[in-house]
């Protein structure tokens, strides 16, 4: 093989090569599909409510923030109670919570809006999170603060950007 020969060749292979890779790149540099809610669906009753988020996109699962339960952090939510609760919950910023229009002071659980001095006492546990599903059920100052999700109730939830608006309706 002559050297013209070899480095024709030696072209042609870095060139496959490279648009190749260019490929490969630009395919998994693919963005990824916004997170949509498509239906929302309450359970049990407004005492021990879960509430479950059908969509698609809805990962990841947020962190919690802020990073602790926000029972026993006053000024904001109440000292932690002298019996101990089940699970407190957490919030997650504005990434996953729910917010009930209805009753009054308007209220909600897994919020966490610094900028406007709240920090949601309620928090939420998350029993599933998945890219299609997301569980959750308010924590335990849900029932302390003797709060409720009542049928026909107006409410938001958001995950990961998403909103959904509807009326509480039991299963």
């Amino acid at each position: 093989m002559g050297a013209g020969l070899r480095f024709a060749f030696l072209v042609f292979a870095v060139l496959v090569a490279g648009a190749t890779l260019a490929f490969t790149l630009s395919a998994g540099a693919a963005p990824s599909a916004s997170a949509r809610i498509s239906s929302v669906t309450f359970t049990g009753n407004q005492a021990k409510p879960t509430i479950t988020i059908h969509g698609q996109h809805l990962t990841p699962r947020p962190r919690p923030n802020p990073a602790y339960h926000p029972v026993g952090h006053p000024p904001l939510c109440p000292p932690e109670p002298t019996k101990p609760l089940p699970a407190y919950g957490f919030d997650y910023g504005t990434s996953l919570f729910i917010e009930d229009r209805t009753q009054q002071p308007v209220w909600s659980a897994g919020r966490y809006r610094p900028a406007l001095n709240e920090l949601d006492c309620v928090g939420v546990i998350v029993q599933k999170f998945t890219p299609g599903l997301v569980v959750f059920r308010p924590g335990a100052y849900y029932a302390e603060g003797h709060l409720k999700l009542a049928p026909n109730d107006t409410f938001t939830v958001a995950v990961n950007g998403a909103r959904f608006h509807g009326r509480v309706r039991y299963r």
